[in-house]
């Protein structure tokens, strides 16, 4: 069965706009594939319609079937982040195994001031909310 991971540096969910999102990209897969990708995009939904836009991509060519990869990319300054009644725009980091298009996603918020919270649980005292 393959498996693909992105794993943020920082355990980040938001960044501001400019910063630098370091990462790892992992991958084991049955057979080596031609090609794996990295990419930096930001898709928006209205009433149910999506669409995605890719602002950069990193390749790896002819890797190996099972590794660990180090990407960055360098934030642009938009488009925003935001949660509407009507729409979303979100960011993700995609790493899209070629030619078979398998892929996984992290998702995080772009913004000036998005809250750099971390993706690590939180653990709460007994009788506390």
């Amino acid at each position: 069965m393959n498996q693909l991971r992105i794993h943020l540096a920082e355990h980040r969910s938001g960044f501001r706009p400019g910063e630098v999102l370091r990462g790892a990209a992992e991958w084991q897969l049955e057979r080596a594939p031609a090609a794996i990708e990295a990419h930096l995009c930001w898709f928006v939904e209205v009433q149910g319609l999506a669409e995605t836009r890719r602002v950069q991509t990193i390749r790896f060519d002819r890797p190996p079937a099972s590794e660990k990869r180090e990407f960055e990319f360098q934030l642009p300054e938009g488009p925003y982040s935001f949660v509407g009644a009507l729409a979303v725009l979100g960011w993700a980091i995609e790493l899209v195994v070629l030619p078979d298009m398998e892929f996984t996603q992290v998702f995080f918020n772009l913004g000036p001031h998005a809250a750099v919270s971390f993706l690590r649980q939180q653990l709460q005292p007994a009788g506390e909310p």
